[in-house]
């Protein structure tokens, strides 16, 4: 079977003896034969033992060394010992990078003995990335802050404008190195112009709906200008810009949204009218993916997609699970919509940035019954979604959403905590009429600070099952335990929800509530919201009597002054008191009048 050797590349298969296999006894270019004797003495064995020499696949490419032993209809296990033997040969030629895998041609059980956590075959390009120095996000915000303090200085103003221009630039940049394409740092204009005509002339696709958009985007990325700029300005903005697409391009970026990393920086100078537009914090997108069980086969919508973060979030997993299904997840399984243009441009970008131009996302008011008919026709069965908080469209496409995507398909929604008893009584009625709310979980107070004056909850739906009333399971994440970073916003520093398996926050809940388990924060009942439990006011006497005493002393302020000259001369005795005897002093001399 030759379907693995595909998905890592033919081309960095290195055969030396018949088979395609890989003889350590060989020599192949300028790797060094080894003799049996040498091969004896690095296993731990005597010359005239059997000896495991002859690999079944190696692949080579940048000091990254693939190495497979296949079997058929066998134990992989009892051959650990042997892919073992391999991997020390291997470091005897001279690698330090190597991959080892056991594989069944037969079953498909697969095991990765150097990487436990890789559970399938994936590109050459990937293996390599397992050994990338990872991305810090420190040296990200740095570089990003960078940029923006250039644009700002520069004149470049207007919010949208600096992510737009960040973003498209990345993009072409990113394509100008891969054509080999000259990109001139002259001038300000020189640079865009170059980087406009890439754009719109070397991302391939054969759409017209696709083209269309491409178009846009060049034209609205040629519309960006500045005051004025130097040669040294452009080439330093260039060089920063080169910095994140090299790292974007990383595999260790595991799709993180840029666009709102940009954000979190860029705002710093942005107008108040520009602080409407929130974007989730990617901690949020990687937990509501998980609550939901979105896979590879899943078709994701976000129908008010803002800058793209769910659905970059959801290509990165997805093709993370299945890398041999990436064309096709990218053309056919993610989906969104958004009504503003500018936020239309930065999702095209953000997807763009991921090396995607080829997502449906479309550019349509969510609320209206014909993107309900489109939505309907791309047989959607997975929702992630953070729609407006304002007024009652919010609410409108959240309808508008659960109507048209396919029956039994589980729908999660960022809402404020009581969006279902505040909104439109009709519209909430009638999503209860016809989908189950399962579950709420209540986000964090700190979510949105700075950004939006809300609290929030994620809303899970099922949708073709009427509610009729039935009990819904509320958990509280009360803490996110996030870090604010200056000028970086909140950040998870600590890895507390990062995506590896480890045991930390991101695994802890949702293990409690895809599993319903039991924790203190659990509510199980028929109210639309989570009720946050209210503190017991208890009034003792001692709290009455300070209250009288307070407003004694409000009215009467020569008495406090009498207190505190008795007081400096016997401090040991109670303030309480003393107030008690100044009144009884004040009472006797009224009574004497």
């Amino acid at each position: 079977m030759r379907h693995f050797e595909k998905i890592i590349g033919e081309e960095f298969l290195t055969i030396n003896i018949e088979n395609n296999e890989y003889s350590y006894q060989k020599a192949f270019k300028k790797n060094k034969k080894l003799s049996r004797e040498e091969i004896a003495k690095i296993l731990g064995k005597q010359k005239q033992d059997k000896l495991n020499k002859n690999l079944d696949r190696r692949f080579y490419n940048h000091g990254v060394a693939v190495l497979v032993e296949k079997k058929q209809g066998q134990n992989i296990s009892k051959y650990k010992e042997q892919l073992e033997n391999y991997i020390k040969l291997e470091k005897a030629i001279g690698t330090k990078n190597i991959v080892g895998i056991l594989y069944d041609v037969e079953t498909g059980e697969f095991i990765c003995l150097t990487h436990p956590k890789e559970t399938s075959f994936q590109s050459m390009k990937y293996y390599e990335g397992l050994f990338e120095i990872k991305v810090k996000k420190e040296d990200v915000y740095i570089t990003v802050q960078s940029i923006n303090n250039k644009l700002h200085k520069l004149g470049l103003s207007n919010l949208v404008s600096r992510m737009m221009f960040t973003g498209l630039a990345l993009v072409g940049l990113r394509i100008a190195k891969e054509e080999k394409i000259n990109v001139p740092t002259t001038t300000f204009d020189d640079m865009k112009n170059s980087l406009s005509s890439i754009i719109k002339n070397k991302i391939p696709t054969n759409l017209v709906h696709k083209d269309a958009k491409l178009n846009l985007l060049s034209d609205e990325f040629s519309k960006i200008s500045l005051n004025e700029s130097n040669e040294k300005d452009v080439q330093e903005i260039y060089e920063d810009i080169d910095k994140i697409s090299e790292w974007i391009n990383s595999y260790s970026w595991e799709g993180k949204d840029a666009m709102a990393i940009f954000f979190n920086e860029f705002r710093r100078y942005a107008k108040k009218s520009e602080h409407g537009q929130v974007f989730t914090p990617e901690i949020w997108t990687d937990l509501m993916y998980k609550l939901i069980g979105v896979n590879y086969t899943s078709r994701v919508l976000d129908a008010a997609c803002g800058s793209g973060t769910f659905l970059t979030k959801s290509m990165s997993k997805m093709i993370k699970e299945k890398r041999t299904s990436e064309k096709s997840i990218k053309e056919n399984n993610l989906f969104g919509i958004e009504w503003a243009k500018e936020l239309y441009v930065l999702a095209c970008v953000n997807m763009l940035m991921h090396k995607d131009g080829k997502s449906n996302i479309i550019q349509q008011d969510s609320t209206k019954e014909e993107t309900g008919e489109w939505i309907e026709e791309q047989k959607i069965n997975k929702v992630l979604m953070n729609p407006p908080f304002e007024g009652q469209t919010g609410i409108k496409i959240v309808k508008n959403v659960l109507d048209n995507v396919e029956e039994n398909s589980l729908c999660a929604f960022i809402l404020p905590d009581r969006t279902l008893y505040s909104k439109s009584s009709k519209i909430v009625n009638g999503i209860l009429s016809r989908h189950t709310l399962e579950k709420i979980i209540k986000m964090p107070d700190k979510v949105w600070a700075g950004i939006a004056g809300t609290t929030t909850s994620i809303f899970i739906f099922r949708t073709g099952k009427p509610h009729a009333n039935k009990d819904i399971i509320k958990y509280w994440i009360k803490e996110d335990e996030l870090v604010t970073v200056k000028n970086g916003g909140r950040q998870d520093v600590n890895d507390k929800w990062i995506d590896d398996g480890s045991d930390n926050l991101l695994k802890y809940w949702t293990d409690i509530i895809n599993n319903t388990r039991e924790h203190k924060t659990k509510q199980v009942s028929k109210n639309l919201e989570y009720l946050v439990p209210q503190k017991d006011i208890s009034l003792t006497e001692e709290d009455f009597q300070k209250v009288v005493l307070d407003r004694i002393l409000f009215e009467n302020p020569e008495i406090k002054e009498k207190v505190s000259e008795i007081k400096e001369k016997v401090s040991e005795i109670k303030e309480k008191d003393w107030l008690l005897w100044a009144i009884r002093e004040k009472s006797k001399m009224e009574d004497k009048k």
